[in-house]
């Protein structure tokens, strides 16, 4: 995919967007009404500088007083296959979402996330604010997911299923999965890609994880959706958690466990995560 160049512009709308929480735009002047086109270009043009100020340790090259866009040699990944900022323009006019935590993945298993919320301005108009933002570990095998067992992290635009926690809820409005000696990320083809409790399903779980045991990377998570329809040999347990000794993963994405709580407390079942290489 392209890779944009930062300029001298698109740093100081950055700037602006990371320290300021909503900023007042003034009144439109009637004579000076965008179309629709310009509209949306104005307003992406939000979803850019934001992406662009995330971290210095973006892909792309900085150089001053250029737009040049750069294009990228590298095959697409799969899910590599939608402009994030098309995503987060989307988002912002989904009345239902108020939350995006945006995961960039990086070299290697590093990443980076941006827990972004919606915050509406006196004029009405909606912007994303960047309300925490943290490095990342992905999986081993870096971006692209395809199939159970090749420890990478899948790319796209997910939905969260649960919470969850080896520690007691900290205050949530998801449903909160709590994690005990009996809960497993099942493997098994019954109760595959699905979050089950061995005592009251039966069923005794030979393929997947028991949970309890992997702390502090299941202290706190979150349940994607990916595999929604849980088909077998996919991939399952796709899940944002706090990190653990190892700088990677095995599919998941690991962030800070202070950060992944604070986002936990905060946000909405109806959250989205996008998850991408770029």
């Amino acid at each position: 995919m392209k890779r944009f160049k930062v300029t001298v512009l698109a740093a100081v709308m950055a700037a602006a967007l990371a320290v300021t929480a909503c900023r007042v735009q003034p009144k439109p002047d009637p004579d000076q009404t965008m179309t629709p086109a310009e509209t949306k270009a104005s307003a992406m043009a939000i979803e850019t500088s934001a992406l662009e100020s995330s971290s210095e340790t973006s892909t792309s090259e900085t150089t001053m007083g250029t737009d040049t866009v750069k294009e990228s040699k590298s095959e697409k990944l799969p899910g590599q296959d939608f402009d994030v900022r098309e995503e987060l323009f989307k988002l912002r006019n989904d009345v239902s979402v108020k939350q995006v935590l945006v995961i960039r993945c990086e070299e290697g298993t590093k990443g980076h996330a941006m827990y972004l919320v919606k915050e509406t301005g006196e004029d009405g108009n909606t912007n994303w604010r960047i309300a925490r933002e943290c490095d990342a570990y992905i999986g081993l095998n870096g971006p692209g997911k395809t199939k159970e067992g090749d420890t990478k992290t899948p790319l796209g635009v997910f939905g969260v299923r649960t919470a969850f926690g080896i520690k007691s809820n900290p205050g949530t409005k998801l449903v909160y999965t709590a994690i005990t000696p009996d809960t497993y990320a099942c493997g098994c083809e019954k109760y595959y890609n699905r979050i089950i409790d061995s005592k009251v399903t039966g069923h005794k779980c030979t393929d997947g994880e028991q949970m309890y045991y992997y702390s502090p990377e299941y202290n706190y998570g979150l349940a994607t959706d990916y595999n929604p329809n849980n088909e077998y040999g996919k991939g399952s347990a796709i899940f944002i958690h706090c990190m653990g000794v190892k700088p990677y993963t095995g599919g998941c994405v690991a962030i800070p466990e202070d950060d992944m709580r604070y986002i936990i407390q905060d946000c909405e079942p109806s959250m989205k995560i996008i998850i991408q290489k770029f």
